[in-house]
């Protein structure tokens, strides 16, 4: 079964830069919502309210560098561009909407 299509197109990496970070987001903070409801995370109080969330989304929108090596070692470079955007439009839009906590 083959989970990343293999096709050198560009809608395809545009698919694939859209909904990865959107997907990994969702499956992380389950996972975090899941810890959390379990009490292990009880004693992290010194931690930021929007630290949970500024982490979990950059490490969501990281996702699509791994997408993009896969790619990359296919010598696909149409797929490429099109995660290259919507990976840069979620760092823009992650950088304003974290900017008061980044640049105090």
């Amino acid at each position: 079964m083959k989970i990343i299509p293999k096709k050198n197109h560009i809608g395809v990496g545009l698919l694939l830069g859209t909904f990865i970070p959107i997907a990994g987001y969702l499956i992380m903070m389950g996972i975090f919502s899941l810890i959390d409801d379990s009490g292990a995370l009880d004693s992290v109080q010194s931690m930021s309210t929007m630290f949970r969330e500024r982490t979990l989304s950059i490490c969501a929108i990281a996702l699509n560098a791994l997408i993009m090596r896969r790619y990359d070692k296919w010598r696909y470079t149409q797929t490429m561009r099109g995660i290259v955007l919507p990976t840069f439009v979620y760092v823009v839009v992650w950088v304003f909407y974290f900017k008061d906590i980044l640049f105090p």
